[in-house]
């Protein structure tokens, strides 16, 4: 069904001539990253899917254990992220660029800096609707029944628990830091004796910097010049079975290993392209769709979830499952049919709303 809606999508943005699809040779990554990208998209899906946060199902039910296990693997799909984007802002370095440095920077604004500020606008606007005509809570936004001009800027960076007024927007907020960082990221990731101290600094005093080390490993591995989109299937073979050992051992609860399997992962997955040689539609869903589905779902993901709840019900393993995966298929079929909804009707705001993606 997922497959299905995705496809028609694709035919209405072909007809209407707005394209949901680029050739990987159009990208401005490569197919494994483009591969992964799609994949960790999903990922994320899956964690804003978890209906166990909205529920107490009887215990001892399997599906329970089945969805646990499924968070801890999506859990590196944002640390992936992290990687990659600095992989894709430092691969063109061959040193220190000052002028490099400033032309990306102002690239960001566009890719980065607008859509952040516009999409957080739109989450602003929906939660002050909610606090004052739905009842829900007012987040600092709203105060005592009234429009909080403070409490609004606030929702920008931080409401309160960490995250701005559109909670999953937390990674592009913290990835428009690393960029203005990047200069320091780059001392640290040219040499592998200091990325190595950065990290072996964050994880023995226990310092949490907020994916920056995930977004400087992937700055190492641009700078090295080493290619995460070649790798033979094999290597993704025989990470999995490296994975597999690891899990059975909980060795994922450590930082380190966690940081090593993070790596790992991105390797099988840029890797695991080779298979199908940059022919799946994975490869070619565009970025400025991956962004807008990543942006537009916290608006609604929630509701869908305590929706299945009340409607499917979660008393036995078959319900609870159930729930989880139509979850999934129903938040990328709305979000996809909203994409093509702006990129028939609204082809300008698309692009602002994308990063020029």
């Amino acid at each position: 069904m997922l497959g299905y809606c995705i496809k028609l999508a694709i035919f209405k943005l072909a007809k209407s001539g707005t394209t949901l699809v680029k050739s990987c040779s159009m990208d401005s990554y490569n197919s494994g990253i483009a591969f992964s990208k799609s994949i960790l998209l999903m990922g994320v899906m899956l964690i804003h899917c978890n209906i166990l946060a909205f529920c107490e199902p009887p215990a001892g039910l399997p599906a329970v254990s089945v969805i646990e296990n499924v968070m801890i693997w999506c859990s590196y799909c944002v640390p992936l992220f992290f990687m990659i984007s600095g992989y894709l802002y430092f691969r063109s370095f061959t040193g220190f660029d000052l002028q490099l440095f400033k032309l990306k920077t102002k690239k960001r604004i566009f890719s980065l800096v607008v859509p952040y500020v516009a999409w957080t606008t739109i989450y602003a606007v929906v939660r002050v609707f909610k606090a004052l005509y739905l009842g829900y809570d007012g987040e600092g936004l709203v105060v005592d029944g009234n429009i909080s001009f403070i409490g609004f800027l606030k929702g920008y960076w931080d409401t309160g628990d960490g995250y701005p007024v559109g909670f999953q927007l937390w990674f592009v907020r913290n990835l428009i830091v690393f960029v203005l960082a990047a200069p320091v990221v780059y001392l640290f990731a040219f040499r592998y004796w200091a990325l190595c101290f950065m990290l072996l600094v964050s994880v023995v005093v226990g310092i949490n910097l907020h994916g920056l080390e995930y977004f400087t490993i992937g700055a190492a591995l641009a700078l090295h010049r080493i290619d995460i989109d070649r790798f033979s299937g094999a290597y993704c073979v025989s990470v999995l079975v490296l994975l597999a050992f690891v899990s059975l051992w909980h060795a994922a609860d450590f930082s380190v290993f966690r940081m090593a399997l993070t790596v790992a992962i991105l390797f099988a997955l840029t890797g695991a392209v080779s298979w199908s040689a940059g022919r799946s539609l994975l490869c070619r869903l565009s970025a400025g769709f991956l962004f807008f589905v990543y942006a537009v779902h916290g608006l609604y993901c929630s509701l869908i979830d305590r929706w299945l709840l009340q409607v499917v019900g979660y008393d036995t393993s078959f319900r609870l499952f159930a729930c989880f995966v139509l979850a999934l298929i129903i938040i990328m079929s709305v979000s996809t049919f909203f994409y093509w909804l702006f990129c028939r009707y609204c082809p300008g705001l698309i692009g602002i709303l994308c990063g020029r993606r």
